[in-house]
């Protein structure tokens, strides 16, 4: 399950990604971002990652996901929430494919995630 919002007054999506992934929750996520980058230059995005079951991926989901990756150009930093430690592995990759600003945090310091992407 995806919940997506848009902190107060700011330019910052978060995503919080847990347990199942559909198709739905990646096209509110697409529509949400795409509205956000329309109305404004710089987009910060928070991409913070759950307990994750992979059995309960759709695989269209997962498809339209990868097709996503073009949208994360139209950000400015990228900050990658999760205990995860595979997930540096993900940053490192985002980091290389766009132009905009990637870090991971440990899911104890979400607030600092914040306060970068804010600054």
């Amino acid at each position: 399950m995806l919940d997506i919002a848009v902190v107060e007054n700011t330019h910052i999506i978060t995503i919080t990604y847990s347990g199942s992934l559909s198709t739905e929750d990646i096209e509110k996520a697409q529509e949400v971002m795409s509205r956000l980058t329309a109305e404004h230059n710089a987009v910060q995005l928070l991409l913070e990652y759950g307990e994750i079951d992979p059995g309960r991926i759709e695989p269209a989901a997962a498809w339209k996901d990868l097709q996503s990756i073009g949208m994360l150009q139209d950000m400015e930093r990228i900050a990658l929430v999760a205990d995860q430690q595979w997930l540096q592995t993900i940053t490192d990759a985002i980091g290389a494919i766009v132009s905009a600003d990637v870090r991971t945090f440990d899911r104890g310091r979400r607030d600092e995630a914040l306060a970068w992407l804010a600054s």
